[in-house]
């Protein structure tokens, strides 16, 4: 797999963009996986805006921005990962984490993309509610057909998981499953993924409320 060339990243104070993506050649599910990354980590930081550029080894260029940041990727960017921030509480090491979220998305979309033929189960609806939640979630699966097991993973912004349970001989049809305990975990953004018999068959984004 190629690495990915260019990454610049940005924190500013004055401009005005709220959770907006440009991509250009970016495949649509990609760039609500980098977004959404991003989102959680302008919320991890706590900090008033957080930006971002990114440029794929096929040459798409993907940007993001969430709170008052900035859209605009740079006409150029080195092969170097470009830090900056003007705020002084805010240094390289800090942001850090940042492209280190935005490259697991990355490196888990592809890897998605070319396990894409290994599928064996159609598309899969699924709920979640509450949603803000609190102290539990209740995942609302349909499912298509009788399967040996289902694991339900909570994962936080990078994508590491924090909460994980496992049913087994589960019927065709709706099933609803809880994860309770909930309510230590930071506020911010999670995805649920619903494996079928050890696939990804759905992502479902939530938030944690305080």
């Amino acid at each position: 797999m190629k690495p990915i060339r260019f990454l610049f990243l940005l924190v500013f104070f004055s401009l005005f963009l709220l959770g907006k993506t440009t991509a250009q050649d970016v495949e649509p599910k990609l760039a609500e996986a980098l977004q959404n990354a991003l989102d959680s980590m302008h919320q991890v930081l706590g900090i008033k805006g957080l930006g971002a550029a990114l440029q794929l080894p096929d040459g798409a260029v993907w940007a993001g921005g969430s709170g008052v940041s900035s859209l605009s990727p740079p006409d150029s960017v080195g092969s170097e990962h470009a830090l900056h921030s003007n705020d002084a509480n805010i240094n390289s090491w800090a942001l850090a984490s940042t492209v280190q979220a935005l490259l697991k998305v990355y490196l888990d979309c592809e890897e998605a993309i070319s396990n894409a033929e290994e599928a064996v189960f159609p598309v899969v609806s699924a709920s979640v509610f509450p949603n803000p939640f609190f102290e539990s979630i209740t995942a609302a699966v349909k499912l298509p057909g009788t399967i040996s097991h289902l694991d339900l993973a909570l994962a936080d912004g990078s994508g590491k998981a924090i909460r994980s349970a496992r049913y087994q001989g589960l019927p065709a049809g709706e099933q609803q499953m809880t994860l309770n305990n909930l309510s230590g975990l930071a506020p911010g953004v999670y995805f649920l993924n619903v494996f079928l018999d050890g696939k990804r068959a759905r992502v479902v984004k939530i938030i944690k409320c305080e």
